[in-house]
C-alpha cells in the first residue's frame, strides 16, 4: 500500500509543477504543449517537460495497451539544433491524466539533429527562445 501512495505522490507532484502548458503546435495526430515553467537551462543545454495529446487513442508498442496522451522530459542542445528525450511516460486520459500505461526511462542522453520543418524542430526552436 505504501509503494502504491508513493506512485500517486510522484505522479501528482508532476502535476503539482505542470501547469503552464503553451501549445506549440497542432498537427493531425493531436497537439503539442510544453510546460513554460519547466524550461530551464542546464549547462549548455536547455530542458523542459513536453505533452503530447493525440486525438485518437495510441497503441503502446510495449505493452499494446491504448494511451491518449504521453509526457516526455526533453534535453535541447540550442547551438547544435540537436535533441534528446530523457524519459517518456504514456497516460490512459488526456493532457497527462489518467493511469501511467508505460513509463520509459532512458540511459543515457542520445541528442539528435532535429530535421528541418519537423516536430522535433518546432519544439526546439519554442523551448530555445523562450524567455521569462
Amino acid at each position: 500500500m505504501r509503494i502504491i501512495f508513493a506512485i500517486f505522490l510522484c505522479i501528482v507532484s508532476v502535476f503539482a509543477f505542470a501547469e503552464d502548458w503553451a501549445r506549440i503546435r497542432k498537427v493531425s495526430i493531436g497537439t503539442i504543449y510544453v510546460d513554460t515553467g519547466s524550461i530551464k537551462r542546464e549547462g549548455r543545454l536547455m530542458t523542459a517537460l513536453i505533452l503530447v495529446d493525440f486525438r485518437q487513442p495510441q497503441t503502446d508498442r510495449e505493452t499494446q495497451r491504448l494511451f491518449r496522451s504521453a509526457l516526455s522530459n526533453e534535453s535541447y542542445d540550442c547551438r547544435g539544433n540537436r535533441a534528446g528525450t530523457t524519459d517518456y511516460t504514456t497516460y490512459s486520459g488526456n493532457m497527462g491524466r489518467g493511469t501511467v500505461i508505460h513509463r520509459r526511462p532512458v540511459v543515457a542522453l542520445d541528442l539528435k539533429a532535429a530535421p528541418p520543418e519537423s516536430l522535433a524542430e518546432a519544439r526546439l526552436k519554442y523551448v530555445c527562445a523562450y524567455t521569462r
